[in-house]
């Protein structure tokens, strides 16, 4: 990867050791310009690649282009990060712009969006970047550049001792201070020069930029297809004026204790910048100098954080780029996990240490800083990392699981200085240690009672649990299907009071579950199917927890002319492992839920909302109001006078009438689930309890029975099944459902969640993406997350 020699001939200014190749190429003799890729230097000041750019354009007298890209297909891709980097990219446009840069931006709301680097890049002479050797930013870049004959040239724009100066990674880190000490003290004593920049490219751009500087990023989030669960940080906003507007509070308030404070995670200690330094939002030279400049202890001991244990991860991952390998951690500390795999352990769901559910007061309120506030405490997460081996199946599982909780929730996740932490509890930059103890074996341990000793637990979960916003709101869900549940998970997060509201027996909606002299069977939706990224993953966490599985059961589509043929349906089928009753019970639990009696009109008085029942009670007053009803009923909630109700009055759905019959005759067909073409029955399926078939009618047969006695129109359902079956059968059990609302039929694509933000007012549910499970979860978690962020810009 070293840079041929013309790259580093037309950049004098910047170290060669901070130029890196992607091929050694010429430069594109028909290129019309040099292009910038910015992506994790986001700055217009102290920037070594920014230099490398305007160097190479005024070498080859071309304009320049700054580039930066956000799509919704990247690793973890969330509200939290998104929001983060849209404000840090809308610092970046201000900043160029009053330098005199021309900086494009682009957001692709969509996971498969056009590839637009590739076609700017086959339009440039040279391409300049970051280089950043981890993760998926590694392979994208791999990959781009193989797709264009364009020369590319990646710089170190984030170490003060350059990556390629020493040719392998150093395993400790006084090794590593010792050797790149000379190279600090001659950056700290040189500040980088600004460049002047060339005259900007003024051509076409294959893409609409987006308007970051004044566009409304909450709405530019919501636009994307990424985890809006997740939630931004509100007091610590992205970009450069912020960054050091945080840092410079630190130097005047925390620096000159910080060596005797830094490790109480209850003194406010620190100086919190490590987001703003993944993205390169603040130059770490000047960050350095401004602690040096002041000469303490405390700055002292904040250099060497800064230098020493950040520089060797960023040092260690230039040599071992790519993904985070358990391969790449030291052979002595692999083998030890490996000698003590069997030591016994309490093995948790990942999603159960996500969210903090292990029972330990201390690890738990680790893990709730990661998710409620996005960042921990360095001396927490050392204990925190050193716990998860104890909890998941093996040492190599256990490093995945830290990485990916991590990278998923803080701010300063996906970083080499990240992976070098988490890395080191596993033994990287360490020595074996004596005596062994169980699971870690000889990779030092660090016990969370031994830490709980030395602070105040109970102090630091009100902490960690303190609210995001200075008023956050009391919320109200109408209806406790899969939508409702997925807006509480996004409620929850924000640190709202979440109260939600059900007429039926129990939570669940369609995902319902009838029991009945002594027959179980789901009633509702026979299957959750799946085919998002999202929904397969959150799927998949509760197969890990043992309430879902995979849907095995043998199954065969019927056509009209006799012939059966296997299912071909795309994407993955999940049923609850016991009953969807029980499902949507665990998804449940904890929460506010009032049940059995049903809310028949939403009011708005004096600015907030109130519940009125049928029982001529009353609930509330409530912030904000989320209905997940179907359409109509949510339009009846509301009232004809509402601005919404004709929209939703109208959204159309299909009914089912629904029968469950026992036949106590031996019945074993071919297969446990049938889709027919034609007649009455859409599908049959198998109930849990043997003998019992639930049978579904097609929305043609159910429209036309829908006045019809249920027990009659179910009935023909069940004659029908048992001449499928061969032969004329009397069950010995027979119930019937009518479903009126069994599947909304409305185009997704034209009919979007409608969100009053004003009124703090959204509709969610399966009408607004897609008519299934799926489409109700992804409603009610993105309607949520539009009222979240509402409540959070009023508190700003």
């Amino acid at each position: 990867m070293r840079p041929a020699p013309w790259m580093t001939e037309a950049v004098p200014s910047v170290n060669p050791q901070r130029l890196f190749a992607r091929g050694v190429r010429e430069p594109h003799a028909n290129g019309r310009f040099v292009l910038y890729w910015m992506h994790h230097a986001l700055r217009f000041h102290e920037n070594p690649a920014l230099a490398a750019a305007c160097a190479l354009a005024r070498r080859f007298d071309l304009p320049l282009l700054v580039h930066q890209g956000l799509n919704a297909n990247y690793r973890h891709a969330s509200d939290r990060l998104h929001t983060f980097l849209l404000e840090s990219a809308r610092s970046a446009a201000i900043e160029a712009k009053e330098r005199g840069f021309r900086h494009a931006f682009h957001l692709e709301t969509a996971a498969d969006g056009p590839d637009h680097l590739v076609a700017l890049a086959d339009a440039a002479a040279v391409v300049v970047t970051e280089r950043v050797p981890i993760g998926p930013t590694e392979a994208f870049a791999r990959r781009a550049a193989e797709r264009t004959k364009t020369p590319w040239i990646e710089v170190d724009a984030s170490c003060l001792c350059p990556m390629g100066t020493f040719d392998k990674p150093f395993d400790r880190a006084f090794a590593f201070r010792d050797a790149a000490r000379q190279h600090w003290l001659q950056a700290l004593t040189r500040p980088l020069p600004e460049p002047t920049p060339p005259a900007p490219w003024t051509g076409d751009l294959p893409y609409i930029p987006t308007p970051i500087e004044t566009a409304d990023i909450a709405d530019l989030v919501a636009s994307c297809d990424i985890d809006h669960r997740i939630p931004p940080i509100p007091d610590t906003r992205g970009g450069s004026e912020e960054g050091y507007r945080r840092f410079d509070a630190f130097l005047t308030d925390k620096l000159a204790a910080y060596a005797d404070d830094r490790n109480d995670p209850l003194a406010d200690a620190t100086s919190r910048v490590s987001a703003y330094l993944h993205v390169g939002c603040v130059a770490p030279w000047r960050l350095a100098r401004r602690a040096a400049a002041i000469g303490n202890d405390g700055a002292d001991k904040w250099i060497d954080e800064l230098l020493t244990w950040r520089e060797l991860a960023w040092h260690w991952c230039h040599h071992n780029p790519g993904d985070a390998r358990w391969e790449d951690l030291p052979s002595w500390a692999r083998r030890s996990f490996d000698a003590h795999a069997k030591d016994p352990r309490k093995v948790f769901p990942r999603s159960a240490l996500e969210r903090g559910a292990t029972g330990d007061a201390l690890w738990d309120a680790c893990a709730t800083s990661l998710l409620r506030q996005g960042e921990l405490h360095n001396n927490l997460r050392m204990t925190w990392v050193k716990a998860i081996p104890m909890w998941r199946p093996d040492g190599a599982d256990a490093y995945a699981t830290a990485i990916a909780i991590n990278d998923a929730l803080s701010l300063d996740g996906r970083d080499p200085a990240s992976i070098g932490g988490i890395g080191w509890g596993f033994g990287l930059f360490d020595r074996p240690h004596t005596p062994e103890t169980p699971v870690l074996g000889s990779v030092r341990s660090r016990p969370t009672d031994a830490m709980a000793r030395r602070i105040d637990v109970a102090a630091l979960n009100r902490h960690v649990r303190r609210p995001l916003v200075r008023a956050p709101a009391k919320v109200a869900i109408v209806g406790a299907g899969l939508a409702g549940l997925r807006a509480a998970d996004v409620f929850d997060l924000a640190g709202f009071d979440v109260h939600m509201f059900d007429k039926g027996r129990v939570a669940g909606g369609r995902l319902a579950t009838r029991r009945s002299e002594g027959a179980l069977c789901d009633h509702g939706a026979p299957s959750i199917d799946a085919h998002h990224p999202r929904f397969v993953a959150w799927c998949d966490a509760l197969v890990d927890e043992g309430v879902l599985e995979r849907d095995g059961r043998r199954r065969v589509r019927v056509e009209s002319e006799g012939r059966s043929i296997a299912d071909d349906r795309r994407g993955a089928r999940y049923i609850a492992r016991s009953a969807n009753a029980a499902l949507t019970a665990h998804l449940a639990e904890g929460r506010t839920l009032r049940c059995g009696s049903a809310v028949t009109a939403c009011v708005r008085i004096d600015g907030r909302w109130i519940l009125r029942f049928d029982d001529g009670g009353e609930a509330g007053p409530f912030d904000g109001l989320l209905l997940t009803a179907p359409a109509p009923q949510a339009a009846a909630l509301l009232g004809r006078a509402h601005a919404w109700f004709d929209r939703l009055s109208t959204v159309a759905y299909a009914p089912c009438i629904t029968a469950m019959a026992t036949f106590d005759d031996a019945v074993d067909p071919e297969a446990d689930v049938f889709e027919f073409s034609d007649g009455p029955i859409a599908t049959a399926v198998r109930g849990r309890t043997p003998g019992i078939w639930v049978l579904h009618g097609t929305a043609t047969y159910s429209l036309t029975e829908l006045d019809t006695d249920p027990e009659t129109s179910a009935g023909r359902l069940v004659e029908a099944w048992g001449r499928r079956l061969g032969a004329s059968r009397t069950p010995s059990w027979f119930r019937a459902h009518r479903w009126r609302f069994a599947r909304a039929v409305a185009d997704p694509l034209v009919l979007r969640p409608p969100v009053d933000a004003d009124a703090l007012l959204a509709v969610a549910g399966d009408a607004f993406g897609g008519g299934d499970a799926q489409g109700a979860w992804l409603s009610g978690e993105s309607a949520a997350a539009r009222l979240r962020d509402a409540v959070f810009a009023r508190s700003r």
